[in-house]
């Protein structure tokens, strides 16, 4: 972010809504009906932008820390496959439903506030799971479920607020590029998570990797209470529903929210299988699918800031269908279907080429973000006042996927394989995005003849 768009107070931190500044080179043309007018933004501070990436990581530590481990520790415990599927499944359920109530409870308690519960509620969260092992399976399993959905209003507090908070302070121009710093924070906790998961838990069991999670977040929340400034604040609609309802009248955002959610299902179908399918066919054990699991998501936090700012040069819409289009392949190689079983070996090389590919993709799909953001502009909206809509309505479909693709791909594993779940999340997702491209272009070519959309002055729409 350029030094002139920071505003800051004495402690070099603190932030200021500037008032609305026109461009006076606009022509009147450019101010009609259908063009915002260009606003110059404060900007974000780079101790804020550090703090917030710090909240992700923690918060994406928790969604993965229990891939490499959990779905063995319940079939030894003798749980049924469904529930480990509602434990992966809970938190982006109770996500979607406390989402609609954030914008409410940021202007009730001010965005420090709200991100300082969302992280403490964090803490607590690991710390039922560590002290629920203790328990027969019953009850331990209830723990779990509970805990998760803790973690389910983390996630919906701390991803509405911080990108609405991305929306309204950054220009848009560099929107694409610091939400992709921000997710490749949370790529990072991706990376950490299977890794430190895997290794806590052969060292020192169940309830050790979760211990050692509590503290590591207890920490982060005391950094972002010190670090956040007081008094930064998100001008939201009021009525949340009647906004979404504006949004959903758009196809082509209706559209790009589904691709959203089709690409997360496809990328969670495998979640509840992999474990157990890399243990049985690969003889890999639980540290290294934890490794394996790390070493992709290092290409998901890699290449999500590239992936942004690519989406900023190239625009958002083109860089989405190609990525959509390579979790597919990528999900459909990953699971071996026949015929692709006499194609690929069955080696460990396939599995990290088939994994870093599916990470590398799914962070071209964070630009859906930004392309709604440019929709609404060029039809005249406040797309700041639009930000805690847009962010809710972008990442509920994203916990839409979270939701059916663990808990589906445990239905299914009662009467077929991981190859065929892959396989078949993979195909599902190819065939949706060459329809999304061939319906949303054609829209996209109707409005500019229609005239019903108009880019901002040196603004790529």
């Amino acid at each position: 972010m350029s030094a002139e768009r920071l505003l800051e107070g004495e402690n070099g931190d603190q932030l200021e809504q500037s008032p609305e500044i026109v461009d006076e080179n606009l022509t009147e043309e450019e101010h009609g009906a259908n063009t915002n007018p260009k606003k110059v933004k404060p900007g974000m501070s780079t101790n804020f932008l550090v703090a917030i990436c710090c909240g992700a990581f923690v918060a994406d530590m928790a969604f993965g820390v229990l891939a490499p481990f959990f779905p063995r520790t319940a079939r030894e415990e003798g749980i049924a496959p469904i529930w480990t599927g509602v434990v992966f499944s809970i938190q982006p359920f109770v996500g979607i439903l406390c989402s609609f109530y954030v914008p409410q409870i940021n202007s009730g308690y001010g965005v420090r506030t709200t991100l300082i519960i969302a992280l403490s509620l964090l803490s607590v969260s690991h710390l039922i799971f560590a002290l629920a092992h203790y328990l027969d399976p019953t009850p331990f399993i209830t723990l779990c479920i509970f805990a998760r959905c803790m973690q389910g209003i983390t996630t919906a507090l701390f991803d509405e607020t911080c990108g609405s908070l991305i929306i309204t302070l950054v220009p848009e121009e560099e929107i694409s590029t610091t939400l992709g710093i921000f997710e490749g924070c949370r790529g990072l906790g991706l990376v950490c998570a299977p890794i430190v998961g895997a290794v806590l838990f052969e060292h020192t069991g169940f309830s050790g990797v979760f211990y050692a999670n509590a503290i590591i977040a207890g920490i982060v929340t005391i950094y972002v209470a010190s670090a956040l400034p007081e008094g930064v604040t998100i001008n939201h609609k009021e009525d949340t529903w009647a906004a979404i309802g504006e949004i959903f009248t758009f196809p082509e955002i209706v559209l790009a929210l589904t691709t959203s959610a089709m690409a997360v299902f496809g990328t969670t179908l495998i979640l509840p299988g992999f474990t157990l399918y890399a243990e049985d066919n690969y003889h890999m054990s639980v540290a290294s699918v934890g490794v394996l699991l790390g070493c992709s998501s290092i290409a998901y936090a890699v290449f999500a800031p590239a992936q942004g700012a690519f989406a900023d040069v190239v625009g958002n819409f083109n860089v989405i269908v190609v990525n959509s289009l390579f979790i597919g392949i990528s999900l459909t190689v990953l699971g071996r279907t026949p015929p692709l079983d006499s194609i690929f070996p069955k080696e460990s090389w396939v599995l990290y080429l088939g994994m870093s590919t599916v990470c590398i993709a799914f962070a071209g799909i964070i630009p859906i973000i930004t392309y709604i953001n440019e929709k609404l502009l060029a039809r005249g909206f406040d797309t700041e006042e639009y930000s805690g809509v847009i962010n809710i309505c972008f990442h509920n479909s994203m916990r839409f996927g979270e939701v059916f693709g663990p808990l589906l791909a445990s239905i299914f594993m009662t009467f077929t394989t991981f190859s065929y779940i892959s396989g078949g999340g993979g195909c599902a997702i190819i065939i949706w995005t060459i329809f999304w491209y061939i319906t949303a272009s054609a829209i996209h070519e109707d409005l500019k003849k229609g005239g019903e959309e108009k880019p901002l002055l040196d603004y790529k729409v």
